[in-house]
C-alpha cells in the first residue's frame, strides 16, 4: 500500500489516495466491504467471490491487480480497480468504479478512474477493457478517457474498450496473427482480460450456450462464473495459448448439465472459442476438457453459422445428434443450433 498525492475535489474537500497492491492484509477487508458488502445486491455474487481470492493473493502469481481507494476523513469513498495477467501487462480489465452514494457528485469518480489507466499505459499496456451499462452517467467519464462502445446490445450492457496506440482493427489483427505455435494449459484466473477480448469478438452466433452468450452479449463477469465452475474438484477449463507469448487463442471448459444433481451427473456440455486464425488447435483443446472430466456423454450446440466451431466439433469426433431450426437470431441473422453428441 502506498499514498498518492492528494486531490482537491469539487466540493473543496482534499481526498486522499491509496494505491493498493493484490494481496493487501490491512486494506484488504476494507476495500470487500465498501465494494460488496455493504451493497447487499452485490454480496455473493461471483465478482465479489473472486475480488475475496484476489486480495487474498490466490491469483497473486498469475494475475496483476491493483485497487485505487479515495478517502475523505479516513473513510473510503470511492473506488477503481485494474487486473492484467502477470506475465504480459498487455490487456488488462478495469472496473470496480463504485463512489459512496452521499459523496458524488464531488468528481472522485474522475479522479479515480483516470489513475487505473495513467497506470496501465505506463507499464506498456496495449489495451483496456470495462463492462457497463449504456445509461451510466460514468460512461461519460470513460469516454472522456478514450475509451469506446465497442459491443453492446440493448438493455444488457456494453463494452468499452480502450486501445493505446493504434485502432481496434490494428490491435486485433496483431494480438490474434496466426502462424504462431501453441500449446494448452489450465484455465487460471489471470486470464481475465484474455478472456473479455476474446469473447466480446463479433465473431460468433453461440459463444457459450450454458451461460446465454450469444451473438454481442457482452462478456466480463461471466469470466468469474466460469471460474467458479472450473475450479470445483474434477472439472477442467484449458486455454489455448500460443508459444512466444501468453496470448489466449481459445478456451474450453466441461459445464454441468441442467439436472446434474441427480438424472444428468454423467453429462457435460462442452463449451468453446477458438480464434478462427487458430481453427486447426481446436479439437486437441477439447480432448484435453475431455481427459480431465469425469462423463460419460459430453454435448455441444454451435450455431451451424459458426462454421469454425462447427468443424473444431466434428474433428473432436462429435456425431450430429440434433437440429433446432432458427432458433438463434440476432437483429442481422438467424441461424439453426445444431446439437452433437460424443459417448
Amino acid at each position: 500500500m502506498e499514498y498518492l498525492p492528494e486531490v482537491e475535489l469539487k466540493s473543496g474537500q482534499t481526498m486522499q489516495i491509496k494505491r493498493v497492491v493484490a494481496p493487501d492484509d490491512e486494506w484488504g477487508d476494507a476495500l470487500l466491504y465498501f465494494m460488496y458488502v455493504r451493497r447487499s445486491d452485490y454480496t455473493n455474487c461471483n465478482w465479489h467471490h473472486n475480488c475475496v481470492r484476489v486480495l487474498a493473493g490466490d491469483y497473486a502469481d498469475v494475475s496483476h491487480d491493483v485497487f485505487f481507494a479515495g478517502l475523505l476523513n479516513g473513510e473510503i469513498v470511492g473506488t477503481s480497480w485494474y487486473g492484467s495477467p502477470r506475465d504480459t501487462l498487455d490487456v488488462a480489465t478495469y472496473g470496480r468504479i463504485i463512489t459512496r452514494e452521499d459523496h458524488r457528485r464531488k468528481g472522485i469518480a474522475s479522479v479515480l478512474c483516470a489513475l487505473p489507466v495513467e497506470e496501465f499505459k505506463s507499464l506498456g499496456g496495449k489495451a483496456m477493457y470495462l463492462g457497463t451499462g449504456r445509461t451510466n452517467p460514468a460512461r461519460f467519464i470513460y469516454e472522456n478517457l478514450g475509451f469506446e462502445h465497442y459491443n453492446y446490445i440493448k438493455d444488457a450492457g456494453t463494452i468499452m474498450r480502450l486501445i493505446f496506440s493504434g485502432d481496434g482493427e490494428e490491435f486485433e489483427a496483431e494480438y490474434y496473427r496466426s502462424g504462431c505455435g501453441t500449446s494448452i494449459r489450465p484455465l487460471h484466473g489471470g486470464d481475465l482480460a484474455r478472456a473479455e477480448v476474446l469473447f466480446n469478438l463479433p465473431l460468433w452466433a453461440v459463444k457459450d450456450s450454458s451461460l446465454g452468450i450469444m451473438h454481442s452479449t457482452p462478456f466480463e463477469g461471466q469470466f468469474f462464473d466460469i471460474m467458479a465452475h472450473v475450479e470445483k474438484p474434477r472439472e477442467w477449463g484449458m486455454a489455448l495459448v500460443t508459444e512466444d507469448a501468453e496470448r489466449m487463442m481459445g478456451m474450453a471448459y466441461a459445464a454441468q448439465a441442467p439436472g446434474w444433481q441427480v438424472g444428468q451427473t454423467h453429462v457435460r456440455y462442452m463449451e468453446f472459442l477458438v480464434h478462427p486464425n487458430y481453427t486447426e488447435h481446436g479439437a486437441k483443446l477439447l480432448l484435453r476438457v475431455e481427459e480431465g472430466s469425469e462423463a460419460e456423454i459430453f454435448v455441444a450446440r454451435v450455431a451451424q453459422a459458426d462454421e469454425d466451431k462447427v468443424a473444431i466439433i466434428e474433428q473432436a469426433g462429435y456425431q450430429q445428434a440434433g437440429r433446432l431450426p432458427k432458433a438463434v437470431r440476432s437483429e442481422q441473422a438467424e441461424s439453426d443450433l445444431l446439437i452433437y453428441q460424443k459417448m
